[in-house]
């Protein structure tokens, strides 16, 4: 069981085309924006994760969370996947969402 806790918590509002992209690391650009401490503390609770080489298996999260909060922990839980198995492989193009299939008919459909 690996213990994930969120600490130092920054949110950067954008409205505008980032010009790296978002999957390119930090954003610099937008403006800081505040939380509510309320909503703050649903989206840095603890969490833990069952990791089962390399591939998160499981969370668990605190029984009072909203679904929204539980949807965020499950996308922070997918970004510490480091899949040694390759049964989460991802194939050519599927980083762009254009396809999560090997065979050349399909390539570039929407995966859903």
């Amino acid at each position: 069981m690996v213990n994930i806790k969120t600490e130092n918590l920054t949110i950067t509002e954008v409205n505008e085309q980032l010009e790296k992209g978002w999957r390119q690391g930090q954003i610099d650009q937008g403006r800081k924006a505040d939380i509510k401490s309320e909503l703050k503390q649903f989206v840095t609770s603890p969490m833990n994760m069952k990791v089962v080489k390399g591939v998160v298996e499981s969370i668990q999260v605190e029984g009072n969370l909203p679904t929204w909060a539980v949807n965020i922990k499950r996308a922070q839980a997918s970004t510490f996947t480091a899949d040694t198995t390759g049964k989460n492989v991802v194939v050519e193009g599927n980083l762009n969402r254009k396809t999560n299939s090997v065979r050349p008919e399909q390539a570039n459909q929407e995966s859903g």
